[in-house]
């Protein structure tokens, strides 16, 4: 592959391939050949329109700051991760159709807040810390809620699952488990 070119449906030149594996432009051919392959590419469709893609303050989350580690250690660890989940996708087929992904979600968003709860939020805390809050700015209720998990040592997947996605079907129940758990 030349690392030129690397998606010339999309015209974008990166000069190494390492550097650019968590570009925003990546993922927009990434959602590209997901709309080849799926008729509706669940998680890009459900983040439109959400806080992380349009706000006030004008600051975007793209899918690699939510969905791609920073340090390179667990980055590494998570591309191997999304290796097994491209292969569920095109290989073995599990997750190839619309139905097949609906019937695994709720098994695939365990994962992810399993994650979550493990590393206490690190890629939301690379925006997020309460250090940088001023709970004076944020509604009551908002306010309240960040002061309490501060103080109760939370992290932001504890009460924000579904901030960036939909939320399964029965993920009440899975979410206790995973909460349970750790």
């Amino acid at each position: 592959m030349n690392s030129e070119e690397i998606c010339p449906d999309c015209s974008l030149k990166i000069i190494k391939l390492c550097e650019s594996a968590n570009l925003e432009f990546l993922n927009t051919c990434i959602r590209k050949l997901a709309q080849q392959l799926l008729p509706q590419p669940r998680g890009y469709a459900e983040y439109e329109g959400t806080i992380h893609q349009n706000n006030s303050s004008g600051v975007r989350a793209t899918c690699p700051d939510c969905h791609v580690p920073k340090e390179w250690g667990p980055k590494v660890i998570r591309k191997i991760q999304a290796s097994r989940e491209l292969y569920g996708h095109f290989f073995t087929g599990v997750i190839d159709t619309p139905e097949k992904f609906d019937a695994h979600r709720l098994e695939l968003s365990s994962r992810v807040w399993t994650a979550m709860k493990k590393t206490h939020s690190r890629e939301c805390r690379n925006c997020h810390k309460f250090d940088y809050m001023d709970f004076t700015m944020q509604e009551n209720r908002a306010a309240q809620n960040h002061q309490q998990a501060l103080d109760q040592g939370k992290t932001c997947i504890a009460c924000h699952p579904g901030i960036a996605h939909g939320l399964p079907e029965g993920c009440l129940d899975a979410y206790k488990k995973v909460a349970d758990q750790h």
